[in-house]
């Protein structure tokens, strides 16, 4: 009964706290506002501004017919994939390690990251890989969030036929219209190629959910944040050196030498991890970009605007114009978005990051006595 209480209370935890967070992060990465009075402006003049993740956060509550419960969409296919991982992935490991086996233990070197190195890589290889696998299952789970048909249905029960349809539906391109006497016959012959490759984006079911480019960075995404802990980790370690120097003896050069060991430490881990958190944004946008509105062309971009939610949710716009692949997504977001849409609830992210790291650190200095001096009877 204690174990099925502790699970229940960690369910219960995670709908109430982590998951409405996690709703309102994908949704602020993933609405589209460009800046003000650019260009890119003029495609999308509905376009919600959010300017953080408390205003994204206000924007659901206040905005929404759904009231809080828009906080908790989407919920049970993220409850049934998070299950998928857990359960799912010993298998894939044993799998893993058989392909790859597990590097053998060398001499340490007492420097955190060079002992740690090869089995950091090797257990990243493993997770991000594993990553790849569900890639179709992330896309998915973006798109019940953030698609148009899936914000029109009930938050928390959605018929599942209708979410099925709604989130591996994908429109067809627009077409250029290549009637016109006045365009050239060089550009007319330019809009059938796009129209033609337009047909080609067009897919629906399951297929709609395999996309090679999210699956690159869903890789990408994995491996900086294993980078990012296996380099906070060193940052961390002159804490445990003076707060258990008994096992982790502090540095001959002082403790000036420490704060600056670990400060630059630090801050390669905070590059790592706004390189991820960047990763993960475009991987949201390619996910559920052809969801929206049908997609502009290179010739003619869509003024139609690409709003969400404007029945069953609050509205969240996605870029009307599609992007053409990873390079792409990075540039057009910088150009049109500025720079930081790329790392947006990054303040929020890193300070959970230090909450996580201090726990660790914590609970590692006090564990050591007790696994050096054993039981005490």
């Amino acid at each position: 009964m204690s174990v099925i209480a502790a699970v229940g209370l960690q369910v219960a935890t995670s709908a109430l706290v982590t998951y409405p967070y996690e709703v309102t992060e994908v949704t602020y990465k993933a609405n589209y506002q460009p800046l003000p009075n650019s260009p890119a402006a003029l495609s999308a003049p509905g376009s919600v501004r959010l300017t953080s993740l408390y205003s994204t956060l206000k924007h659901h509550l206040l905005s929404s017919p759904q009231g809080a419960f828009e906080l908790l969409r989407g919920a049970v296919p993220s409850f049934l994939y998070s299950v998928a991982y857990v359960s799912l992935f010993p298998a894939y490991a044993s799998l893993f390690n058989a392909v790859l086996p597990t590097p053998t233990l060398g001499a340490p070197t007492g420097v955190v990251w060079r002992d740690a190195l090869p089995f950091e890589a090797h257990r990243a290889l493993a997770t991000s890989t594993w990553r790849v696998v569900l890639q179709p299952l992330t896309s998915l789970l973006y798109r019940t969030l953030l698609a148009p048909g899936c914000r029109e249905l009930a938050p928390i029960f959605p018929s599942v036929s209708a979410l099925w349809n709604a989130s591996t539906r994908t429109t067809s391109a627009h077409h250029v219209d290549t009637s016109s006497s006045s365009s050239s016959r060089a550009a007319t012959e330019a809009k059938q190629r796009v129209n033609e490759a337009s047909d080609r984006v067009a897919q629906s079911g399951v297929a709609s959910l395999f996309l090679p480019s999210v699956s690159l960075l869903e890789f990408g995404h994995g491996i900086l944040s294993a980078a990012a802990n296996l380099v906070v980790a060193q940052a961390g370690l002159p804490i445990l050196s003076y707060a258990a120097p008994q096992h982790f003896p502090p540095s001959p050069r002082g403790f000036g030498f420490d704060v600056l060991n670990a400060a630059l430490w630090a801050l390669g881990g905070v590059a790592l991890r706004l390189s991820a958190m960047a990763f993960r944004t475009v991987s949201i946008r390619l996910s559920v970009q052809d969801t929206a509105t049908p997609a502009a062309s290179d010739v003619e971009a869509s003024s139609a605007s690409a709003g969400t939610g404007d029945k069953g949710a609050s509205k969240i716009v996605l870029r009307p114009k599609r992007y053409t692949g990873i390079p792409d997504a990075f540039a057009s977001i910088v150009r049109e978005e500025g720079l930081g849409a790329l790392f947006r609830g990054w303040v929020v992210a890193l300070m959970l990051d230090v909450v996580a790291v201090s726990s660790t650190m914590a609970m590692a200095a006090a564990s050591l006595p007790q696994m050096t001096e054993g039981p005490s009877f």
